[in-house]
């Protein structure tokens, strides 16, 4: 986000009850994000589900996550579903879409923000929070390709560019891939694997 934009979005923010998102972060965690859609059309689609794993330090938080599912999509489709596989009768009792959306940024606060390929859930939510609040995410995004590629370059200077499929890099980062294409298994996998690329790879 640009300095531009930021200010901006900060005055929209600051009689809202998320005034405080744009204030620095001063930790040393983030939070894992990731959303289940019924596409992958970042300007219309809906979400399904979402999940939000915080990581503290060393450790991650699940008795902390937070794991939703969110009713009235309208625009499922059979893709999506195959990828996902939640279906309308799976998310009807789940959550208003603003009820959703209010309960994670609550949980986010001003952390950065965690994911694999996080750009599209980044834009996602951005479309949903300025719908609703006029502002952007101001959050920091940790791509997760983007550290394991800066992992593999310190084992492996000699070697080309690494492989930065989602298996690949779990298996580089020795983390089983728990629950794959759900929001909280791929957000608690995302997280594990932050916490060990940190660390490094073996060389």
């Amino acid at each position: 986000m640009g300095l531009m934009r930021r200010l901006f979005d900060a005055r929209r923010a600051r009689a809202t009850p998320h005034a405080a998102m744009f204030e620095r972060f001063r930790g040393d965690g983030c939070v894992a994000v990731d959303l289940e859609t019924t596409g992958l059309d970042a300007r219309r689609d809906s979400v399904l589900s979402l999940a939000a794993v915080p990581v503290e330090g060393r450790s991650v938080r699940l008795s902390q996550a937070l794991s939703l599912t969110v009713r009235g999509a309208t625009d499922f489709r059979i893709e999506a579903m195959r990828h996902h596989r939640l279906r309308p009768q799976d998310v009807a009792t789940g959550l208003e879409p603003d009820v959703a959306l209010e309960a994670f940024l609550r949980h986010l606060g001003n952390r950065p923000i965690l994911g694999y390929a996080i750009a599209f859930d980044v834009a996602v939510l951005d479309r949903m929070v300025e719908a609703r609040h006029g502002f952007r995410l101001p959050n920091r995004v940790i791509e997760l390709r983007d550290v394991y590629r800066d992992a593999w370059r310190l084992a492996h200077p000699e070697h080309a560019e690494p492989d930065l499929r989602y298996e690949t890099i779990m298996a580089a980062a020795g983390v089983p891939v728990l629950g794959r294409h759900t929001a909280l298994g791929d957000a608690v996998t995302t997280a594990l694997a932050w916490v060990r690329l940190t660390r490094g790879l073996p060389r």
